[in-house]
């Protein structure tokens, strides 16, 4: 998507075209091309309105339709990803999830869409246990991507309706008796006002979800160091604290289950992308977004060294992000795949790193190292209530392979 620029007062239009696009639809980039002597020209030109966009509606006999289905089922189950948390839709997520009495399994994008604190929240992991019992499965802004190539994922006999804004969502890759093209916040306020007339009577099942989730828990817990490091993580930051994952072990435990999020947009991840390299950068724009939280970045030491230098940017700019560091001097995923998969043979899997502790004072950044969870959670506490730039080094032996956890009954 995009536009191009041929004279300057060509300019304010296609802007204005590129943040149309940048609003319309499913959330993607845009590109504007303007030529160096068109850059450097000049011209007199008009401002252009503030773009305001609607959202998307979908087909009112359609929603009716999933009413009904999802009004009459007896264990409904509701996934849920990034889309719900872009379109602001958790309120009605939430009273829907409540009278349906249906589980929110949350994908690594869709996490805090509702609280990880009330009964009906549910993570990935725990989605091995609720997905294959539902007979209605209302899919809402995801693209449904690891269900669907999983063992566990949609089975003969469920009913499978989608809500997406982007009609090439729907059905894409999972088929669907139902699909619904409109914005979360309206497919999902819509269903709200008509399952009621529909809905019938089920048991409550509160000890089913709370087991589910304990077996979640269990699982994810056979993973340390990752788990008690990422829980030192949690215990520092504030609820409305923004934390950002990278491609990294404590952030794969993180964004797949094991994090608790309570509030909305207050976990970053790259997404289906696996964007090494994402977690740094893209916390300072979440400060400067947000300039009023606590943000923390939690990467692994390659992927960190994509974006070392925008430590200067962060201090330059006054941009209070702590960034943690998990430094096994390796890009760790890499190598152990070698090691599993390839008898053994190590190729440039290995990382000769600086101190970072130390790097990060040269940068006017406040370094230090913890070597434990506890002294990361205490560290932590104490660099967020400085409220400046700051940077935690965590050096790690080996770490566990987390995928036959995280992503169990995985076909891809």
């Amino acid at each position: 998507m995009g536009g191009r620029s041929e004279r300057p007062e060509d300019i304010p239009a296609v802007v204005r075209e590129a943040f149309r696009q940048l609003r319309t639809g499913r959330a993607r980039p845009v590109a504007i091309e303007v030529a160096p002597d068109v850059l450097q020209a000049s011209a007199d030109v008009a401002s252009v309105a503030r773009v305001e966009v609607a959202r998307q509606e979908g087909d009112p006999e359609v929603v009716e339709r999933a009413a009904k289905v999802l009004g009459r089922a007896k264990r409904p189950s509701i996934f849920v990803g990034g889309g719900v948390l872009r379109s602001g839709a958790s309120e009605p997520l939430l009273h829907l999830a409540e009278m349906l009495e249906a589980p929110v399994i949350m994908s690594s994008s869709g996490k805090g869409a509702i609280s990880d604190r009330h009964r009906l929240a549910q993570s990935m992991v725990a989605a091995e246990d609720l997905l294959p019992a539902a007979d209605v499965v209302l899919i809402v802004g995801t693209r449904f991507l690891q269900p669907a190539f999983s063992t566990w994922g949609p089975r003969d006999g469920q009913t499978l309706i989608q809500i997406d804004v982007d009609p090439e969502e729907i059905g894409r890759n999972s088929p669907v008796a139902i699909g619904i093209v409109a914005d979360a916040l309206w497919g999902l306020t819509e269903l709200l006002k008509r399952a009621p007339r529909h809905n019938g009577s089920r048991s409550s099942r509160r000890d089913e979800l709370a087991d589910a989730k304990q077996k979640a828990d269990t699982r994810l817990a056979t993973l340390e160091p990752l788990r008690s490091y990422a829980l030192a993580i949690r215990e520092a930051v504030p609820d409305d604290g923004v934390v950002v994952t990278d491609l990294t072990q404590v952030g794969y435990w993180s964004c797949f289950g094991g994090f608790p999020v309570y509030e909305p947009r207050t976990l970053i991840t790259s997404g289906y992308q696996g964007t090494l390299g994402f977690a740094f950068p893209t916390a300072l724009g979440a400060r400067v977004g947000a300039p009023e939280k606590k943000v923390v970045s939690i990467s692994g030491d390659g992927g960190f060294m994509y974006n070392v230098q925008e430590m200067s940017t962060m201090v330059r700019h006054g941009l209070n992000v702590v960034a943690i560091v998990f430094n096994d001097n390796a890009f760790g995923n890499v190598r152990r795949s070698q090691k599993e998969s390839f008898g053994g043979r190590e190729v440039a899997s290995d990382l000769r790193n600086p101190d970072f502790a130390r790097l990060a004072e040269l940068f006017g950044v406040e370094g230090r190292r913890a070597e434990s969870p506890r002294a990361l959670q205490a560290a932590l506490q104490d660099a967020l209530g400085r409220d400046r730039p700051g940077l935690i080094e965590v050096p790690l032996g080996e770490m566990p392979n987390p995928w036959p956890v995280i992503r169990a009954g995985s076909r891809e």
